[in-house]
C-alpha cells in the first residue's frame, strides 16, 4: 500500500499538460525556504519540506540563498522520526530510463556530531516502490561516523557511503575524510539514472556526486532499480537516527533542488549542457495535491 502524502510546492511545468499523474513531462521543485515564518515549522507550505519535518523551522540565522533556511533539529536520544528532517514527494513517480536531479546547500556547525550505531547518518535517501506499490527500500547516501574508533578499517577515511537497500547490499564509501567542513555552506549534487542493471553491467544504473560544483564520486555498479518495474517517489532528507542522536543539536539546509529533466539549467555550472527547449514553459502550479 502506498504511503499517502499530501504535496504542496512550487513546480515548473516543461510540457503541453499539467496533471501530476500523466509521465513523460519534465518537472522542477524548488525548496526555498524563504517565504516562511521565522520560528515556524517549515513543513507543508510551497517553499518547504512536504512532510514528517516536525522539528524543522525557518531560520534567518545562516542562507546560502536570499536571507532564510530550514533549521533541523534532533533530540537527544531520540530516533527522530517525523521530526528530525523532512521529506519531499515527486511529482510523478520515476522508473527505468528517467533522470533524476538533487541539488541541496548544508551547513553543519563545528559542534554537531554524526554518531551513529550503525557507523553512517542517514541523510539522502530516495525512497522506493515495486510495481504493485510495496515498499521496496531506499537509495541510501549517508554520513559517516566522526570516531574512526567506532568504524571498521574498510570504512574509515571517507566521509560518505552509499548504497541500495535490499539484497547482496554492498556499501561503497567516498570523499575524502575531512571534505565535510564545518561552519560553513556545502552544495551537492546527485544525478540518479534509473535502471535495473548498472552501467557497469551494459545497462544505464548510474550515480555521480558533485561537491562544490567538483565532481568527487561515480558509482556505476549499483542497480539503481531492483526490478525493471520499480518506480521512486520520495526524497527523504534524515528522518531517522539509528540508536538515537548522541546529544540535542541542529544543522541548517536550503536550496532543495529536484527535476527529472537530462539537464536542468542549474547544472551547467557543473559543465553540463543545458536541456533542449521544450514545447512549453514557464507554466508554474503554485500549489497541488497529489493523494497516491
Amino acid at each position: 500500500m502506498k504511503q499517502v502524502i499530501t504535496f504542496r510546492t512550487r513546480i515548473k511545468i516543461c510540457a503541453f499538460i499539467l496533471f501530476a499523474s500523466s509521465p513523460g513531462y519534465a518537472w522542477e521543485v524548488i525548496k526555498s525556504f524563504e517565504d516562511g515564518t521565522l520560528g515556524e515549522k517549515a513543513e507543508r507550505n510551497a517553499d518547504s519540506f512536504d512532510d514528517i519535518a516536525g522539528h524543522s523551522r525557518y531560520s534567518n540565522e545562516f542562507s546560502y540563498v536570499g536571507s532564510q533556511s530550514a533549521k533541523l533539529h534532533t533530540t537527544a536520544g531520540e530516533e527522530g522520526f517525523g521530526r528530525w528532517g523532512g521529506a519531499v514527494q515527486f511529482p510523478t513517480e520515476l522508473g527505468k530510463g528517467d533522470h533524476l536531479w538533487t541539488s541541496l546547500a548544508m551547513r553543519v556547525p563545528k559542534e554537531f556530531d554524526f554518531q551513529t550505531t550503525t557507523g553512517s547518518l542517514k541523510w539522502l535517501r530516495w525512497a522506493s516502490e515495486k510495481g504493485d506499490g510495496s515498499g521496496n527500500g531506499f537509495l541510501d547516501l549517508q554520513v559517516m561516523n566522526d570516531d574512526p574508533s567506532t568504524l571498521s578499517g574498510s570504512d574509515r577515511g571517507y566521509d560518505f557511503r552509499i548504497f541500495r537497500e535490499g539484497e547482496g547490499v554492498k556499501l561503497y564509501g567516498f570523499g575524502e575524510d575531512g571534505s565535510l567542513k564545518r561552519d560553513r555552506w556545502h552544495k551537492f549534487d546527485i544525478y540518479i539514472k534509473f535502471d535495473d542493471r548498472p552501467a557497469a553491467q551494459g545497462g544505464t544504473g548510474l550515480v555521480r556526486i558533485w561537491l562544490d560544483n567538483t565532481l568527487i564520486y561515480t558509482q556505476a555498479e549499483i542497480r539503481t532499480l531492483h526490478q525493471a518495474t520499480d518506480y521512486f517517489h520520495s526524497l527523504f532528507m534524515f528522518t531517522y537516527w539509528n540508536g538515537g542522536a548522541p546529544k540535542s543539536q541542529h544543522l541548517y539546509i536550503d536550496e532543495i533542488k529536484l527535476s527529472n529533466e537530462e539537464a536542468p539549467s542549474w547544472t551547467e555550472q557543473l559543465g553540463r549542457p543545458k536541456s533542449p527547449p521544450k514545447p512549453v514553459t514557464g507554466v508554474v502550479v503554485e500549489r497541488i495535491e497529489i493523494n497516491n
